[in-house]
């Protein structure tokens, strides 16, 4: 069997003996609570560690001290500094959720979906395009209906790519971001309640709505469209039976809003 319904357990001989059955797992209302509690406590943790580096790194550079700077030396700093606080948050929470893993029932390989996708490469690719395609037009209602909220959202984004370390801002929106946040959104926490009594519809909605509130600095319809994102991810999670789909969506996803800032005049994304 494959696909998302080889993906429930842990797989063991049949009396019959005629191949692998799924054993299904059946969450209780404890560990859909616990993994809840869990996800929170990863994030809290992770924020407290890229905090920490972050001030260290402000000590270092004796940021305190009133001087001059360069030209675009201060831009470039803070980039620096958003930079390493968010690589030291995603390590952490990769870190921080295979640890928390070990405490719930199961093989983690299948209840975190850590294998290829069934469809291989091609799949992926569609499921990629389709989610590129769905927010370009979320993008242009919005553009639309209130211009300033969209540039908003993506203005300090862009001031930093323009910066003299804007390469630290892409490695770890492209990669650092997308295997840490859908290791611990649609890997564990999705992996865990999708087996819970809250069902695959249930865990969807409550991981999409987690991974929206970590980005609450956005406009109400920044966050909205995360939340929309988190839905689809789940659903090609389910799809194809593997965390590596919605990681590698993910990175395309903020690889193209990368590359539209690096491309775009700047006058486009400045507010009106």
């Amino acid at each position: 069997m494959t696909g998302p319904a080889a993906e429930q357990s842990p797989r063991a001989e049949s009396p019959s003996g005629g191949g692998p059955e799924p054993l299904p797992i059946n969450r209780t209302w404890l560990e859909t609570l616990g993994v809840v509690v869990a996800g929170a406590a990863i994030l809290a943790v992770a924020t407290g560690a890229g905090t920490l580096v972050g001030d260290a790194l402000d000590w270092y550079a004796d940021i305190g001290t009133a001087r001059a700077h360069a030209p675009g030396a201060l831009q470039a700093y803070i980039t620096l500094r958003l930079a390493v606080f968010l690589a030291a948050f995603q390590l952490s929470t990769l870190v921080l959720t295979f640890a928390v893993a070990r405490l719930f029932r199961g093989d983690r390989v299948a209840f975190m979906a850590l294998r290829r996708p069934s469809g291989g490469l091609r799949e992926v690719a569609r499921y990629a395009g389709l989610l590129i395609a769905m927010a370009v037009i979320y993008a242009s209602v919005v553009l639309l209906k209130d211009r300033n909220a969209l540039v908003g959202d993506v203005q300090l984004f862009a001031d930093m790519l323009h910066s003299d370390t804007w390469w630290m801002i892409v490695l770890v929106a492209t990669i650092g971001a997308p295997v840490a946040e859908e290791t611990v959104f649609r890997g564990l926490m999705y992996g865990v309640l999708r087996e819970s009594p809250v069902g695959v519809f249930g865990a969807a909605a409550i991981t999409a709505l987690f991974w929206a509130t970590v980005h609450a600095q956005y406009s109400v319809y920044g966050i909205l469209g995360i939340g929309l994102i988190g839905l689809y991810l789940a659903w090609v999670r389910e799809q194809t039976g593997s965390l590596l789909t919605p990681m590698v969506c993910h990175a395309i996803y903020n690889g193209a809003i990368v590359l539209a800032m690096l491309l775009l005049p700047e006058h486009l994304v400045r507010l009106s």
